[in-house]
Formats: structure tokens, sequence, C-alpha cells
């Protein structure tokens, strides 16, 4: 944005004398504005980027965008409206198509929704975007948006037990289920921290055990084991060839591990996989 600045005042400077003159916080606003338009994501440019913002839904056109701070142990609304709208209904699909492009995956008639994750430059490397977008066809009020940014660091357990997340009985609980390799399901709505759950508790497997995750989910899954692999189906990386379930099944099989994690059950091919992995041991 800094040299985006100084292009700014060179180009205002440009025009003569005769032109008003342009304090800092006109300049701001202009180098915003460029960064916005021509090289981000329009009115989510800001809210994507901001470490501060866990959750951003741009729901109809008109409707104002809506956030949720990371930090809401006191928070008296999760839900936070901002003065950010999305007008414009072809504008809107424009920014959500782009979205899904940046993850390769072109949205049309045939697939006018998707899931991707989104690296935005100006957001730190180990910051998973994960995005759900849809075009008009299959939303009455027009294309939507809803953006979930995983914390760089994951949350502790302690840090569960201070927010009120959790009780010290059921922290213990699962540390014991990991380490003797017994069965955990997290269940439950999408949001509500299943993923966060899990990733707080991943270090509770022995450091000489070796975790294999599968499924799509599992880029958001993070294991801190130096044995670890996470294996996922994204299609549209493998150009010539299809991965399956079967194949990740195959592959963790291969691996030899010693716990596995499915990161989604939410399809038929991965409540298969969970039954197998199940009567397998």
């Amino acid at each position: 944005c800094g040299a985006i600045a100084d292009r700014v005042r060179e180009a205002v400077a440009d025009r003569g004398p005769a032109v008003p003159p342009v304090g800092d916080d006109h300049v701001a606003d202009l180098a915003y504005y460029v960064v916005r338009d021509l090289v981000g994501d329009a009115e989510l440019t800001i809210p994507i980027r901001d470490p501060n913002l866990e959750d951003v839904e741009a729901n109809r056109v008109g409707e104002r965008v809506k956030v949720v701070a990371r930090d809401r142990v006191h928070a008296a609304d999760d839900r936070i409206p901002t003065n950010l709208v999305l007008d414009d209904e072809q504008r809107f699909v424009d920014l959500v198509t782009g979205l899904a492009a940046q993850d390769g995956v072109e949205l049309n008639a045939a697939t006018p929704s998707a899931k991707v994750n989104l690296e935005p430059d100006g957001v730190a490397d180990d910051v998973t975007i994960r995005c759900a977008v849809a075009l008009p066809a299959i939303s009455e009020g027009g294309p939507h948006v809803s953006i979930r940014k995983q914390a760089a660091d994951a949350l502790t357990p302690v840090d569960l037990l201070r927010q009120g997340s959790l009780t010290a009985g059921i922290v213990a609980l699962l540390w014991l289920a990991y380490e003797h390799h017994r069965v955990v399901l997290f269940s439950g709505p999408t949001g509500v921290g299943k993923t966060t759950l899990m990733n707080a508790h991943m270090p509770f497997v022995p450091f000489d055990d070796r975790p294999v995750s599968i499924d799509e989910g599992s880029r958001e899954v993070r294991l801190p084991h130096e044995t670890g692999v996470s294996l996922s189906t994204r299609e549209h990386e493998q150009a010539f060839k299809r991965v399956s379930m079967a194949d990740l099944m195959t592959a963790t099989n291969y691996l030899n591990p010693d716990i596995e994690v499915i990161a989604e059950i939410n399809t038929r091919a991965s409540f298969e996989s969970f039954a197998q992995i199940l009567n397998t041991g």
C-alpha cells in the first residue's frame, strides 16, 4: 500500500497546481480503493485479511456484510454488521466466481456452489481460509459468501477451559482416549468448533505415533507430529486422474498409521471410510 500511495501522490501532482491539495487521509482512501478494486476482493478485501476477524458473511445483494470477531469471550453479539454492502448482483457474482477461481474451481450452471480454500496476498501462510460460495441459481437472495478463517495458532485445551467451552473432566477424558487409540467423534452443525476442538487435542496423540488425516477437511487439521501425514481429494490438482476415497484408504493403509483422523464425515464415501476404519480397528 505504501508504493500505491506514492503513485497516487505522483498522479495527483501530475494534474497540475490547480488541483486541490490532497492530505494523507485522502491518499490512504484512494490507495484503499485501488487495492480493493484492482488487486483485492472488492468489499471483502479488508475483512478477509483482518487477523481480528474469524468469520465473514455476505448473505445477499443489498444487505450489510456481517463479521464475527475472533475474541468473542466477552462479546454481547457474535455477528456484527459492517457498513460494507454489495448492492450490484453482477458485481457480486463476479466476486463469488473470482473467489472460487482462486482455488481452481469454476462456478457455472452445473456447479453453482463450492467450498474452496483461499490464499490471498497479505495473509500469513499458516492461516487457513475456508470459503463457501454460491451463485444465484441456488440462493433466493442472490449470491452468497461465507468465509471462515482458522487462527494461525490453534487453541489449546487451556484456552478452551478459560473460555468455558470445556470442563477439565472432558479434557482429561479426551487425553486418555487419544493416548489409548479409542474412537472419538465430534458431531455438530457447521461453525460450532468441531475442528477447533480436534486441533486443540491433537497434541495429546503420543509423539511416537503416526497420525494420518484423510478426506477433504484434512487441510484444516494440524498434525504436530514429524510422522503425521494429511491426505485429501483435491480433484482439480489431479488433471488426469480422479482421486477417490478408496484411493485415499489404500494409501492410508500403506502408511501404516497408528491413528486415523477423518476430518469431515458428511458424504457417503466418508461414512464408508469411517465404518471401514471401525471394522478394521
